[in-house]
């Protein structure tokens, strides 16, 4: 296995430990989520003795956007463990101001003026690592880098200080109480050198920002900094790793990208369809009595949205299994529904499209090494596998391409 691009560096080097943990080809379980999908589109799961209340999950298109879409039958409760609060906790309009405070660099217009200053060209740069020698691993020595580097200049982190970001973005161990005292002990002194100095980043838009008149406290900081940290790298690492698996395992859809380049967009959609970058399910509760898929639900259910099972319902997409660029249908929900959707997707996008059209500039016949193993999606792992929270990706790409003359 390749990896020559990765500075010896020991959250570097836990990093690349962490993409190469063994895991078995996610695809056998999307087949069990459209048999379930099939046989009952919303299942009522009956947890082991003591381990927590009844839970419905849901697998249908139709029956996910319900649930994720609709703030007012459902709710999405924060994580138990947390004790900041973030964006993913807040609900109604408490949670719509505090999401428009910090919004602005995450637009489509904000992500534009990122694109040409620092997306292009840090990408541009970590080609140049590489592309002399004709071979590489795209994950460990190109997708698992640009999203790290993009988020920390965006919030106003020093380069300086990169190593130690990328362990608190990417946390191997999960997402947990530890990872959270951690992060805050980072984050603080950064904090208050924002407000004594704010700049051009999201740090400095916080520091000069108020909620209902008043400056906003430390607590108000970390309620945004301890979502965008690690969001902002890892469901982009996950994207660009499963877009480039996706046209890497499909020849021919790559050809068609290369040769037309209006298909690069498709090409983004379709691996955030294909294989969605974010967390299997999403856990919402049911505020009123409600119906869903035929199935009535009491208020104060807890459901689970399956939204990775969603994005392949046989009854939206054709062929569901298949990677396809030429799909003409866009999908949606791939970063949410309604108001909790994804505030970094236009960012994630962006950041897609530009590695595959640099890859496309400068990577010529670029294919899969055929003496390295086949590569394949792992599941994502988290609180409710017993894993460490990482997302559905593939952990290595090692492939060969023309070098320069």
């Amino acid at each position: 296995m390749r990896g020559h691009g990765l500075e010896h560096v020991s959250n570097r080097d836990r990093l690349v430990e962490h993409l190469q943990k063994p895991g078995e080809d996610i695809e056998p379980r999307y087949a069990r989520w459209a048999e379930e999908r099939r046989r009952c589109p919303v299942a009522k799961t009956s947890p082991a003795e003591g381990s927590g209340p009844e839970t419905y999950v849901v697998y249908s298109n139709a029956g996910v956007r319900q649930v994720m879409g609709d703030d007012r039958c459902f709710t999405k409760p924060g994580p138990s463990w947390r004790t900041t609060r973030t964006l993913l906790s807040m609900n109604g309009e408490e949670h719509r101001v505090h999401r428009a405070l910090v919004a602005d660099p995450f637009t489509v217009q904000g992500v534009a003026r990122f694109e040409k200053t620092l997306i292009v060209p840090l990408i541009h740069d970590l080609v140049d690592k590489f592309v002399s020698r004709g071979e590489a691993d795209l994950v460990l020595d190109f997708t698992s880098h640009y999203p790290f580097h993009v988020i920390r200049r965006i919030i106003g982190i020093d380069e300086s200080e990169h190593d130690e970001f990328i362990g608190l973005a990417f946390p191997v161990n999960g997402l947990n109480r530890g990872w959270e005292d951690h992060i805050k002990e980072f984050l603080l002194p950064r904090i208050h050198a924002a407000r004594a100095n704010p700049k051009d980043d999201v740090l400095g838009l916080l520091a000069r920002s108020e909620l209902d008149g008043r400056p906003l406290t430390d607590e108000d900081f970390l309620e945004y900094l301890l979502l965008l940290i690690p969001a902002g790298a890892d469901t982009t690492v996950a994207g660009s790793s499963n877009m480039f698996a996706g046209l890497l395992l499909h020849p021919e859809q790559l050809e068609l990208v290369r040769r037309d380049r209006g298909l690069v967009n498709r090409a983004v959609n379709e691996a955030l369809r294909w294989q969605n970058p974010a967390a299997t399910t999403f856990l919402r509760r049911s505020l009123c009595p409600v119906e869903v898929e035929g199935v009535a639900m009491p208020e104060n259910t807890l459901i689970r949205a399956h939204v990775s099972a969603h994005n392949r319902d046989e009854t939206v997409y054709a062929e569901p299994d298949r990677y396809d660029v030429t799909r003409e249908r866009a999908p949606a929900g791939v970063f949410g529904y309604g108001p909790h959707i994804c505030l970094g997707m236009h960012l994630a996008r962006a950041e897609m499209r530009v590695a595959l059209n640099v890859a496309l500039d400068r990577l010529p016949h670029l294919r899969l090494d055929p003496s390295a193993p086949r590569p394949f999606v792992r599941p994502a792992s988290g609180p409710d596998t017993g894993g460490d929270g990482s997302l559905a990706a593939v952990n290595s790409l090692p492939v060969l391409f023309d070098p320069p003359a």
